[in-house]
């Protein structure tokens, strides 16, 4: 189904499983219900270090495959049935950054019930919009730092620790850029998770697409996430400070301009597209603007398409005739 690929949200980290489901033992069914956390962070920081060999079976048993790629994919040690696992996942324990991380999770999301409830009244209105869509587990992970989201065929896995606060002195210390520290606080979390899910469920490869295919794709999982998550702020929703997003909206037709008279619509080099439409400091190619504008202008055109047109949510997510869609748009700032 996926790619074995990495797209940026935050990071994330996107793997085919073949449709397994993690082992669960009978009496945790209940806490491993699809659309809300699941503390596996938790549970595997309880392990004593000195102690790994009894105490890790059970946890390889409830977590399965999800346990396999997060330790071969996020963790980058070896599979739980190498024998040098255990002493590779004793270095984890007790790597200094590795031990601060979970401190901060530990203090920083003791409760973590505002977070489910718009987990499960996000994933409850998908679940009503797209009713052949699954639901997945969301899990939660210490990555050390590293990978902010996993996507694997059934779940969705976050790192608290890459939504410690934008203010955090740690990401500083790890000499984050501030335009990737702007974002990493809990109210993303939901949206992102949500926003994860999409990205596998409506894959679309963006190698020699259009700088216009790509925003307006970026618009429609924006679209997305408004709708399942109406009450979230536009700053979080885009990714911007309140002054990047009022500078998009100052500036909306000066970007459509440049847009269009510099023939970057229909740009289609890989290496430009990507820039033009992933987070940095700024946007190449448009002077004053934030980081990733174009996909800003990319929901604006959905936006303006879903109210010209008759298109529901799932018909929206399956067309990729993007001329089309700003055409009967008739988007025009």
């Amino acid at each position: 189904m996926y790619k074995n690929i990495i797209v940026l949200l935050s990071a994330i980290i996107l793997w085919g499983c073949g449709g397994n489901d993690p082992k669960l033992n009978d009496d945790n069914t209940a806490e491993m219900l699809p659309g809300k956390l699941i503390r596996f962070d938790k549970e595997l920081f309880a392990i004593n270090p000195d102690n790994i060999s009894t105490q890790i079976e059970p946890l390889i048993q409830k977590y399965g495959t999800f346990f396999e790629l997060y330790c071969t994919g996020i963790l980058g040690i070896a599979h739980p049935s190498d024998p040098v696992f255990e002493e590779q996942l004793y270095s984890f324990f007790t790597n200094d950054v590795i031990m601060e991380a979970h401190k901060k999770v530990a203090a920083s999301f003791t409760d973590v019930s505002d977070i489910n409830i718009e987990l499960e009244a996000g994933f409850k209105r998908y679940s009503e919009i797209f009713n052949d869509k699954p639901i997945p587990k969301v899990y939660s992970y210490i990555s050390g730092f590293n990978q902010a989201l996993m996507l694997t065929d059934d779940a969705v896995g976050v790192s608290l620790d890459m939504f410690l606060g934008q203010n955090d002195s740690i990401y500083t210390d790890l000499s984050f850029p501030r335009y990737k520290q702007k974002n990493l606080y809990r109210e993303r979390i939901p949206l992102n998770v949500i926003t994860a899910w999409a990205i596998g469920e409506f894959y679309w490869d963006k190698m020699g697409q259009t700088l216009l295919a790509t925003m307006i794709y970026e618009g429609k999982l924006t679209y997305l996430g408004k709708t399942m998550l109406p009450k979230t702020a536009d700053t979080t929703l885009f990714g911007f400070r309140g002054e990047e997003l009022q500078w998009c909206l100052d500036n909306e037709k000066y970007m459509w301009v440049e847009l269009v008279e510099n023939r970057l619509l229909f740009e289609t080099s890989y290496t430009t597209v990507k820039r033009m439409t992933e987070d940095g400091p700024f946007t190449p190619n448009i002077s004053g603007s934030p980081g990733k504008a174009p996909n800003w202008i990319g929901y604006r055109i959905v936006e303006q398409y879903m109210k010209q047109s008759s298109s529901t949510l799932p018909g929206l997510m399956a067309d990729n005739d993007y001329r089309k869609i700003l055409e009967v748009s008739a988007y025009n700032p």
